[in-house]
C-alpha cells in the first residue's frame, strides 16, 4: 500500500495509521520535522552507572572507587571466571581487557547488553527529552 500524504500537517503511514505535526493547516512540515529530530537528550535523566550495574546484577561486591569491574556481556555469554570489563562510575564509559569492546556512557553499554538501538535503549533507562 502506497504512502497517502495530507500536505502538510499530517502523514499517513504504511500501516494505515495518521500521525499529525500540528492542528495548524499552515505549519511548515520540514520545519517540524527538524524541530522533532533536533531534540536534545536530558543526560540527567538517565540512570547512574551505579544504579544501572546495580539494578542488572552486574555488580558483584560493594564498589570501592571510581572504577569497577564486571563481567563482559560480549565474549563468553557474560559467564566469565574473571571479570575483565572496567567501568567508570563517573560517566559510565567502560573498555573490556579481554575483548577491547568500548564505550562512552550508560546508553552505549546498555546497547551493547541488550542489542536495542539509540532511542529505544534511551527509552528503556527512561530518558527524557528537551524541546
Amino acid at each position: 500500500m502506497p504512502y497517502k500524504t495530507k500536505w502538510p500537517d499530517s502523514r499517513q503511514t504504511s500501516s494505515g495509521h495518521t500521525f499529525t505535526i500540528s492542528s495548524n493547516n499552515n505549519t511548515d512540515f520540514p520545519s517540524a520535522r527538524k524541530a522533532f529530530f533536533y531534540r536534545t537528550l536530558n543526560r540527567d535523566s538517565l540512570p547512574s552507572p551505579t544504579t544501572f550495574l546495580r539494578e542488572r546484577g552486574l555488580l558483584a561486591k560493594a564498589p570501592r572507587g571510581e572504577w569497577v569491574s564486571i563481567t563482559c556481556p560480549v565474549h563468553a555469554g557474560g559467564k566469565e571466571s574473571n571479570p575483565s570489563m572496567r567501568v567508570n562510575l563517573i560517566d559510565g564509559h567502560f573498555k573490556c581487557m579481554a575483548c577491547g569492546e568500548k564505550g562512552g556512557d550508560v546508553i552505549a553499554l546498555h546497547r551493547l547488553i541488550t542489542g536495542a538501538n539509540f532511542m529505544a535503549a534511551v527509552l528503556d533507562l527512561g530518558g527524557r527529552f528537551h524541546g
